[in-house]
């Protein structure tokens, strides 16, 4: 009898501190039930540089990736590991966004060749603590810097040009001003996703012409000299809001995309 007493008196305790821990879970931690309902890991796709390039000494090295994740991707990262202290480049989306594409540029000191490796993050933590949030899958690849002497640079980016008939604009429609952001160059597109060919680049602190968006809001149409093009909504800050602008159906994608 003295034992079953016992036994009730332990898993009473149990259940009261499972209770406790679970009140002390700071607001806006992800719990691991939650996760359960959830992807398991964001996507991360790197398109440059890719494994085995060679770079020389005295060009930049522009890390492109894109990353997707259904609850939001909120930082990505680099690690380089150089010569004494390993060099980590972080890109936080604050916001966090469920589709970006970066652009890091990095200038490597030493002709050498370099470990790196790549990881996008889900925010399932507490904001103030990273270390419990959620890595996509780990791309690993190396580099190799050489004296300019012995290699060439890589070819330049060279955009097309973007016809002004793969997107139909209500020219009527009112338009809201905008300016870039982004600290990194931000790719224009022939269409809403990355699935659509990159066609010229825009830098912090360009002004833009916003025409209309995506259905979802994701994507801006901004006006260029030829046309008109597409950009990720979270690298500018508009002059007014975003439901005011039209929503334009994305153009078809060419047999090239």
């Amino acid at each position: 009898m003295l034992q079953n007493r016992f036994s009730i008196y332990t898993v009473g305790l149990l259940l009261f501190f499972a209770g406790l821990a679970c009140s002390l879970v700071p607001d806006g931690t992800v719990t691991d039930d939650q996760r359960l309902v959830r992807p398991e890991r964001p996507a991360l796709l790197l398109l440059t540089p890719q494994q085995g390039s060679r770079y020389a000494l005295g060009t930049p090295v522009i890390f492109h990736a894109i990353a997707q994740d259904a609850v939001g991707i909120n930082r990505l990262e680099v690690h380089i590991d150089q010569p004494e202290t390993p060099l980590v480049l972080t890109h936080v989306i604050d916001p966090p966004a469920t589709e970006v594409e970066v652009l890091l540029p990095w200038m490597p000191p030493n002709s050498q060749l370099y470990l790196i490796s790549v990881l996008a993050f889900r925010e399932a933590g507490s904001p103030s603590d990273p270390s419990d949030d959620i890595p996509s899958n780990e791309i690993l690849l190396s580099i190799d810097v050489l004296p300019s002497s012995q290699v060439a640079p890589p070819p330049p980016f060279t955009p097309e040009v973007v016809p002004s008939s793969t997107i139909t604009v209500d020219n009527a429609l009112p338009s809201i001003s905008a300016v870039i952001t982004s600290t990194d160059s931000v790719l224009v597109r022939q269409g809403p996703g990355i699935q659509y060919q990159a066609v010229q680049t825009l830098n912090n602190g360009d002004i833009l012409s916003v025409v209309g968006r995506s259905e979802d809001g994701i994507w801006l149409v901004i006006e260029l000299p030829n046309g008109f093009g597409w950009i990720i909504r979270e690298a500018v800050v508009l002059n007014g809001a975003i439901e005011d602008l039209a929503v334009v159906a994305a153009p078809p994608l060419t047999e090239n995309e």
